[in-house]
């Protein structure tokens, strides 16, 4: 029997991959996939872009696929190295033996060498938790309706155009007003532009009597605004407005992390909201991400200055301390405050419910470190779906 191995692929494997990705989510889904179009930035025979994909070949025919796509994270100050997983895809010829499991525990084994601080999936819990995945996080889900802008006030006056039309000076001021909002992917010029367009995205600068107030990814198709950057968060209610007219639908949505700029003005204008875990996050950096995540806090909520102890299964221990308004995670030796077991970690410090109901237990707390737990906890991670 033919031994099973994983390899990395490379451009000159682009159109067998996207093939494979057609056929086997055809199948899943029972409509028509074409992943060409719905994720423009990836289906290129290019090396780097091909090199984030872990395959398996059998008689020479690929038939796995697992993706593990690089993002730099500006969050909290901090620059974070995300791996965006998913598009895992087995030929049904070739299901029951083993080559997804393959393909992940490759994929995990190089995500600490390789500089990943942390990696989300997309898709069923009990799917990914055997490889370090559990679902967490904290995403704003908002529905904004005709009618719940015209209760605001707001009125239609804002104008689009299509970013592929506009100058290259556009294109960098562009980039440069989604570099100074409260988080940010950091993406290369070439890039921009196919990021936009994922999942059937329209990328639209934003002017105002002509002046450029922002810059969107607005999916018609799907009734999702995707990204959405403003330099005033006051611009809003018409830029909203604005482009529920320019849709033509009776209602969009869009999804937020909390420590979003817009988030506030948002919540006021939607018709509703949801608090929902946004994927299936693997820690990877302990310090690093806890840190960025606790500064992206500290940005928009008052945490309490002190120092609480960890003893983590998974990760060893930890004193994270909060001072002079600055967060320091730091190894640690001695008896902790909290020991936390296995997987109850990502429930306990990445939400979304009060981390004192996640199973954990806390009564030996002090009332001064419970104060701590419930005032630091849950952390708000979260990373954009795209790709």
């Amino acid at each position: 029997m033919e031994e099973i191995r994983v390899e990395r692929l490379k451009g000159k494997d682009c159109k067998e991959l996207v093939a494979l990705l057609d056929e086997v989510f055809t199948l899943q889904n029972g409509v028509q996939m074409d992943f060409a179009t719905l994720f423009p930035r990836i289906a290129v025979e290019d090396d780097e872009k091909m090199n984030w994909y872990y395959g398996i070949r059998e008689n020479g025919k690929l038939v796995g696929c697992a993706a593990s796509h690089p993002f730099n994270y500006h969050v909290g100050g901090e620059v974070l190295k995300v791996s965006s997983g998913g598009n895992v895809a087995v030929d049904t010829s070739c299901r029951n033996r083993g080559f997804m499991q393959k393909m992940m525990h490759a994929i995990n084994a190089d995500m600490e060498p390789e500089g990943f601080d942390f990696a989300i999936l997309h898709g069923d819990r009990k799917r990914y938790r055997t490889f370090g995945f559990e679902r967490c996080g904290i995403e704003y889900t908002l529905t904004f309706t005709r009618a719940s802008v015209k209760l605001s006030g707001a009125e239609a006056t804002d104008s689009f155009s299509d970013l592929r039309n506009e100058s290259a000076e556009v294109l960098a001021e562009v980039m440069t007003m989604a570099k100074v909002q409260s988080a940010s992917v950091e993406r290369k010029r070439d890039e921009w532009i196919p990021a936009q367009l994922t999942h059937y995205g329209e990328p639209l600068v934003i002017r105002n009597n002509g002046e450029i107030i922002g810059y969107t990814a607005l999916s018609i198709k799907e009734g999702v605004i995707r990204e959405l950057g403003l330099k005033n968060v006051n611009d809003l209610d018409h830029v909203i407005a604005s482009l529920i007219a320019y849709s033509g639908l009776d209602s969009l949505y869009i999804r937020m992390a909390e420590y979003d700029d817009l988030l506030g003005k948002a919540v006021a204008l939607s018709s509703r909201y949801q608090i929902i875990q946004p994927g299936n996050f693997r820690i990877v950096r302990f310090d690093n991400t806890v840190r960025a995540f606790m500064k992206a806090k500290l940005a928009y909520a008052p945490l309490l200055p002190g120092c609480l102890t960890l003893d983590t299964a998974l990760f060893g221990k930890w004193a994270i301390e909060v001072k002079d308004h600055n967060v320091t995670v730091t190894p640690f030796e001695g008896e902790a405050d909290l020991v936390i077991p296995d997987y109850q970690l990502h429930t306990f410090i990445f939400g979304p419910a009060h981390p004192l109901t996640s199973g954990v237990d806390c009564s030996n707390l002090s009332a001064d470190k419970a104060k701590l737990v419930g005032n630091w906890f849950p952390l708000p991670i979260f990373f954009p779906h795209l790709t």
